[in-house]
């Protein structure tokens, strides 16, 4: 069986832009099948992810004013990360950041920088080329608090804050295969009192540039609160979270749109991954992600996901929403209208999966595999979902032993969320340097994250 992931695409991204959802400017609206579906899919058999679940040993290291850099040893991963913590004002947060991991954020940058133009052949007028229209579309829709970070970082760094701000620009041009659920209601009753639980699970570049710089972002509020940012050195965005409010992101990347999605923007609006973070910093309830998220300018073809650890899985009062998220319009879809949308619901041309049978209704558990349209990955996902929400025992220890592992999701990294428990669980990729056998983040072990000791982890700050 082929597995295709989007990293085998970045090698031909230049030559095939249009495939990770390269904005070229304005496209028509999505057509019928076929064309729109994709292709491959996770092996047959899988191994379980035996691995002991352990906690992180911190050790603080250095503070400055605004910041605190902690590292975080992997007992059983033969590996470490920073974690930094920052206060203040978004310019004082960004030079905090960048003071503390100096030299780190700019091989960092060198190195994010070199693999494009590397991927481009060598040119880097065409990676200029690529990202100057995004940049230009972006800027009337940038909040402040991102390019004042920024400008913190640069000058830090002493790096070129246009050169760092082209790299945050950069996830707009392309689409990663990742997957997501959110549990919550009857299929966790048993596990979390009905409480959610969620996956984000990030397939993307595992090139070293990436997997030899994961770090945690401590962003603290001045109240003993905040957010977290599970992210990379040197960088803003956010495309995985959760705060002090038990609101949780999840994000795919649609390289197989249909109809429903619309007319592809050109960049004219806020950076996904901007707004993602903005959910993390500002809104505290599935309710605020949702008005921000429908009020915002909106670019690129994408799959979200939004949990509240605090709500009570009802209408009302939703503990989980997925989202359709495009230029010009925002579906919001739950468990049991998740199948009506566009061709989830129409079948594939062919007829190999009429209807919605390939996306089953899994009570109480949103859920999507890889992309939009991908049955080969989503199918599976949906069964083996099965077999512990239909008993209402589905819970973070079999997302990682078992669901994640059946369609092999979270090369890059992996974040399993209980809100509720002021926990996630975090498993991370280990570059090309490391003597380790399993690399990809999925296989290897996880850590057990408490952010309320997060939260509390300051020695001076």
């Amino acid at each position: 069986v082929e597995v295709v992931s989007c990293e085998d695409t970045l090698g031909t991204m230049f030559a095939a832009l249009a495939w990770c959802g390269v904005l070229a400017g304005a496209r028509a609206a999505r057509s019928e099948p076929p064309g729109t579906w994709c292709t491959g899919g996770p092996a047959a058999t899988f191994s379980r992810n035996e691995w002991p679940i352990v906690e992180p040993v911190y050790t603080h290291t250095t503070s400055v004013p605004h910041g605190e850099l902690w590292m975080a040893r992997h007992p059983l991963g033969n590996t470490s990360f920073p974690v930094v913590h920052l206060s203040g004002t978004a310019y004082q947060r960004g030079f905090a950041h960048g003071t503390l991991l100096r030299q780190q954020v700019i091989d960092f940058y060198d190195a994010f920088w070199d693999y494009l133009v590397a991927e481009a052949g060598g040119n880097e007028s065409a990676v200029v080329a690529m990202i100057l229209p995004v940049v230009q579309d972006s800027a009337p829709f940038v909040p402040p608090h991102f390019t004042a970070e920024i400008a913190g970082l640069a000058a830090a760094t002493n790096y070129s804050r246009e050169k760092i701000l082209w790299i945050h620009l950069f996830p707009e041009t392309t689409g990663g295969h990742c997957s997501m659920l959110g549990a919550s209601g009857a299929a966790t009753r048993k596990s979390y009192s009905g409480k959610v639980l969620q996956l984000r699970a990030l397939d993307y570049i595992t090139a070293d540039f990436l997997s030899d710089n994961h770090a945690l972002i401590v962003y603290h509020d001045g109240e003993g609160g905040g957010f977290v940012n599970i992210g990379w050195v040197g960088t803003v965005s956010a495309v995985t979270g959760v705060n002090s409010a038990q609101v949780a992101i999840s994000e795919i990347g649609v390289s197989n749109p249909d109809f429903s999605f619309g007319p592809q923007a050109s960049g004219r609006g806020i950076p996904f991954n901007f707004l993602l973070r903005d959910i993390l910093e500002f809104d505290r309830s599935v309710g605020e992600a949702q008005r921000r998220i429908a009020e915002a300018h909106r670019t690129v073809d994408l799959i979200l996901g939004v949990g509240d650890g605090k709500a009570a899985a009802t209408p009302e009062d939703p503990a989980f929403t997925g989202v359709q998220y495009a230029h010009t319009q925002a579906r919001f879809f739950n468990d049991q209208n998740e199948s009506e949308i566009g061709w989830i619901n129409g079948g594939n041309v062919t007829g190999e999966w009429p209807g919605h049978a390939w996306h089953p209704v899994v009570d109480g558990v949103v859920y999507q595999g890889m992309d939009w349209l991908c049955p080969t990955w989503s199918y599976p996902l949906g069964q083996i979902l099965q077999t512990k929400s239909r008993i209402g025992a589905l819970d973070a220890e079999f997302v990682i032993r078992d669901a994640i592992q059946r369609i092999q999701t979270g090369n890059l990294h992996v974040a399993v969320y209980v809100p509720s428990a002021h926990t996630f669980y975090y498993s991370f990729s280990v570059g090309s340097g490391s003597s380790d056998r399993l690399k990809l983040a999925y296989q290897r072990p996880f850590l057990e994250i408490d952010t309320q000791r997060l939260f509390a982890q300051r020695a001076t700050l």
